[in-house]
């Protein structure tokens, strides 16, 4: 995202990506403004497709006039996920997506999710979203390194193993 330098080499991001970034905290979301002001600042929509967005993410027409740090932290990730909608994002980066959201909302980032025909770069420590998610590539940083993993499977049965080693040895211990 450009927020850190590389520490080698150098980064080039493609001129035809369009880039949906939903950070932990929602810290790119501005908390002063209401929603339909946040629409009209970064998206082409017009007043018709904002508010059939919204409806589209469960808020009303008088949501679009809240500001949205009178928002839950569940709300504002439902409009950040509009706000991907409306810019036609086809990158989107999560960090920690599941954070603050309730079931159905979970159901509904997974189905978009599924649907998502770009291309997802996401964090989580939520194995039920990752297994529900089914991603095709899987990374863990280990030790300052980032190691590829085979498949999510494997993933879990080494660290089903690797605990019940751990457990086994402070028995012994």
């Amino acid at each position: 995202m450009g927020e850190l330098p590389a520490k080698s080499g150098h980064v080039h991001v493609g001129e035809s990506l369009i880039i949906g970034n939903l950070m932990q905290e929602h810290a790119n979301l501005p908390r002063d403004e209401t929603v339909i002001s946040i629409f009209k600042k970064s998206s082409p929509a017009d007043d018709e497709r904002i508010f059939h967005l919204l409806h589209k993410f469960h808020f009303t027409k008088e949501d679009a006039f809240r500001v949205t740090g009178t928002m839950s932290p569940g709300e504002r990730a439902r409009l950040i996920m509009a706000l991907f909608v409306a810019r036609s994002v086809n990158v989107l980066i999560l960090d920690e997506p599941t954070n603050h959201l309730d079931i159905d909302a979970l159901h509904a980032l997974v189905t978009v999710l599924k649907d998502f025909s770009g291309t997802i770069v996401f964090v989580s420590h939520d194995r039920l979203f990752i297994d529900a998610i089914q991603p095709d590539f899987l990374y863990e940083l280990r030790n300052g390194q980032l190691a590829i993993i085979p498949s999510w499977d494997t993933y879990v049965t080494d660290i089903v193993q690797l605990n019940e080693r751990l457990i086994k040895t402070m028995i012994r211990g």
